[in-house]
């Protein structure tokens, strides 16, 4: 990183940060911001082009984002509190599970006690267009986790300046910082789905063990099973890791939806996935090892 780079960083701390002595608090607990998740190429393919899950399933946003020196277009699933991204391949960086707190002041106390730890960050600010220019989005503090590997995690705070924009939009005080608000702009209240619940992931042993002892350190509910891993968050959404002695990848998502889909149907998606509703204002969405 280089000496701007971490002056910029320093300073974004600085924007989060209310005074207080960061060794002194203990770690605050962790919520779900977003989820990326990578699929095969035919898998992702019907999915974008399925007219349901645009046009009832969700809101679903295009949008291109800039970060770290690069640009990219992410698809985007955006829900009341988190958002999901579906990304073509299941191989090499896949899956990114962003994390955070309710209490934006409190992540750079997440930072510290996981450098501490030895854990070693990339950190940038995330920006998405905002009319006729990019604007900040929100704050990131990835987590190196190696050459090849499948699975990052980072830290996320949504930019102090984001919640100045959204007060000229919303009239609420710009104090007034949590995930419902930051998304509310981009959430669709007439579309089925409502936040991510929980989510399925196969993925190598070596790189569970390294999430076992990041996400320890940085205060989530972490409970071993067998070789694999069952992460608890505070908002109620739970991750079950499982060891990828096959094919590495997603095997299911599950959802809390806005309203019940009668009859509790069944979508195909591709020869690969299933999306189930019900019973009741729950979904849940299956993929086969292709």
């Amino acid at each position: 990183m280089t000496g701007n780079r971490r002056s910029r960083a320093g300073v974004l701390l600085t924007l989060l940060l209310a005074p207080m002595a960061l060794g002194a608090q203990s770690a605050p607990s962790l919520a779900l911001h977003h989820l990326r998740v990578g699929l095969d190429s035919a898998t992702w393919k019907d999915v974008h082009e399925s007219r349901f899950l645009r046009e009832q399933f969700s809101a679903f946003d295009s949008v291109r984002v800039e970060a770290g020196g690069g640009a990219v277009v992410r698809h985007l699933f955006t829900g009341r509190r988190n958002w999901l991204e579906i990304v073509r391949g299941a191989g090499p960086a896949s899956i990114e599970l962003g994390l955070t707190t309710d209490d934006a002041g409190a992540v750079p106390r997440l930072v510290a006690a996981w450098r501490r730890n030895g854990v070693v960050f990339d950190s940038a600010t995330v920006e998405r267009p905002d009319g006729q220019r990019a604007a900040p989005w929100y704050l990131r503090w990835a987590v190196s986790g190696g050459e090849g590997a499948m699975l990052g995690v980072e830290l996320d705070a949504y930019h102090p300046l984001l919640y100045r924009r959204l007060a000229e939009w919303d009239s609420l005080p710009i104090d007034l910082q949590d995930r419902v608000r930051a998304l509310r702009p981009h959430f669709a209240t007439e579309r089925l789905f409502s936040e991510i619940t929980g989510a399925t992931l196969a993925i190598p042993v070596e790189e569970i063990r390294r999430l076992r002892s990041e996400l320890r350190t940085g205060g989530a509910q972490v409970a071993d099973e067998g070789e694999g891993l069952v992460v608890m968050l505070a908002d109620g959404v739970r991750f079950r890791f499982v060891p990828a002695w096959n094919q590495p990848g997603l095997r299911r998502l599950e959802f809390y939806l806005t309203r019940a889909v009668p009859a509790n149907p069944i979508y195909r998606l591709g020869q690969h996935s299933r999306l189930r509703f019900g019973p009741g204002r729950v979904a849940a969405w299956d993929f086969d090892v292709p």
